[in-house]
């Protein structure tokens, strides 16, 4: 137990309490090696035979096997009982490990801050290739072509490929469905800027308000599209725009980066939904 405490002060340590006729365990030791192989530096893999260390067992209150146990600094921080798959098991690690995946974000963002699309792009292409990517990262990569879309229109098919690889179950993450939103945004098919800012000061209509929103909000300028569409949504326009516009105020809530700013416009919305119910009641004293 000194030595197991001593070794964990300054790196990970995985104690793997395994026995020859325990077949989970023949699983999972390979998965253990590789993990230690490619962390080298970081982590040490200790193996135990759990029929000849019966003390080690009864000390660490080691139930079943396979049990593997993590140290660090000198105390247990996590532990597994069973043959967990590498992805799990990397994940389990990633808190602990300056990962080869953590170094390509690194890179990454660095590369970004340096206006250099090219290799930061490819930084997060290799990351995602490891199988501890999650949607998170699938929503960042995202991101970032729609960021050199303006410099790189070529990198848009990339985009849609990207968007379409991400399975179901990476759809329901809110990263990814506020990349999703961001991109049906710049997607739209508008005029340009310029000649729809002319055309509502021309004519400050329903129609041209709701025309400039949608294309403040194609060309990434959420806030002044907000404005412009609670201000329509208070004024009298039809039922068909008063449809688009509730539309495109929502995703463009979800498409907010500042989820602080996203709230307040969400409370400003439903404080003048709550207003506007409230002057519409009958009167209870039936005057």
């Amino acid at each position: 137990m000194a030595a197991l405490k001593q070794q964990s002060a300054h790196q990970l340590v995985l104690v793997d309490f395994q026995a020859a006729w325990c077949s989970p365990c023949r699983a999972l030791l390979p998965v253990l090696q590789k993990l230690a192989l490619e962390y080298r530096g970081q982590l040490t893999l200790v193996t135990v035979d759990a029929e000849q260390r019966a003390d080690l067992i009864e000390a660490l209150a080691v139930r079943g096997l396979p049990t593997v146990l993590l140290y660090l600094h000198g105390r247990e921080i996590n532990r597994f009982t069973k043959a967990l798959p590498e992805r799990d098991i990397r994940l389990l690690l990633k808190p602990y490990i300056n990962s080869p995946e953590k170094r390509l974000k690194q890179q990454a963002e660095q590369a970004f801050e340096q206006h250099d699309w090219s290799t930061g792009l490819e930084h997060l292409r290799a990351l995602l290739k490891y199988p501890t990517a999650t949607a998170r990262d699938w929503a960042h990569f995202c991101h970032r072509l729609m960021d050199a879309l303006p410099e790189y229109p070529q990198l848009k098919a990339e985009l849609q490929q990207a968007l379409q690889s991400v399975d179901a179950h990476g759809l329901r993450d809110p990263a990814m469905q506020h990349a999703i939103s961001r991109w049906h945004l710049l997607e739209r098919n508008v005029a340009s800027l310029d000649v729809l800012q002319y055309n509502f000061r021309q004519q400050p209509s329903a129609e041209t308000r709701l025309a400039l929103a949608e294309g403040l909000a194609s060309d990434e300028q959420y806030e002044q599209a907000l404005t412009l569409l609670l201000g329509l949504l208070r004024r009298p326009c039809n039922d068909e725009q008063e449809a688009a516009a509730k539309a495109l105020l929502f995703e463009l809530i979800n498409t907010l980066p500042d989820r602080a700013q996203a709230n307040r416009y969400r409370r400003e919305w439903f404080d003048y939904q709550r207003q506007r119910q409230l002057s519409e009641e009958p009167d209870q004293n039936g005057d």
